[in-house]
């Protein structure tokens, strides 16, 4: 309850930065950049003294000297918890026809939805400004049922789903990650401490 309001403002740090590193000139910094900070939410809840700067100076201080398997530990991660398992859920229950009467309720809530008469309303006001070849996408678009999409839209709601369930794995890993870090850095200043004692 204390710390509400700096966890908001992490929330709020990490939201623009995210914005900004999306930005396509950005995207690349925006990737190195997320290294270095993976591991500000663990430095911000196991560190309480730790402001939402300090966490995020700490984070970088951490992972500057450890770039590489923290690189791999996050490609991994994102690998497996947001593409290999969530792919192979999906795919199984596809095969298993799980998907099709997933979509039932899906398909329904569709049907309900006046999708369609957007969709033809937004593409008819944009045939009165566009040249010839954006009118005959308007006539292939217009004759697009969007019903059928209920399987795709299945699979994506399954998928994030799973990924939202990894999520304490991803954490326990970074945590994990987090404490050898600490471990190390601790270990340096003591050595560093004993040589100058001496």
């Amino acid at each position: 309850k204390k710390r509400l309001g700096k966890y908001v403002a992490l929330l709020l740090l990490l939201s623009i930065l995210t914005a900004v590193g999306l930005f396509p000139l950005f995207i690349i910094p925006f990737g190195v950049l997320s290294v270095y900070l993976c591991l500000v939410f663990q430095v911000f809840m196991l560190e309480e003294t730790t402001s939402p700067m300090a966490a995020f100076k700490r984070s970088f201080d951490l992972v500057k000297t450890n770039f590489a398997i923290t690189f791999l530990l996050l490609a991994l991660s994102f690998a497996l918890t947001y593409c290999l398992i969530p792919g192979v859920i999906v795919w199984a229950m596809e095969k298993g026809n799980l998907v099709q009467y997933l979509a039932i309720p899906v398909q329904n809530y569709l049907d309900v939805l006046p999708i369609n008469q957007i969709l033809d309303e937004f593409l008819a006001s944009l045939t009165d400004m566009t040249p010839t070849a954006l009118q005959v996408s308007y006539e292939i678009m217009s004759k697009v049922d969007i019903s059928q999409f209920a399987p795709e839209i299945t699979k994506m709601l399954i998928s994030l789903i799973v990924t939202g369930f990894l999520l304490p794995l991803r954490c326990s890993w970074f945590t994990l990650l987090y404490k050898t870090f600490d471990f190390e850095k601790t270990e340096e200043l003591r050595k560093a401490d004993s040589k100058r004692g001496k």
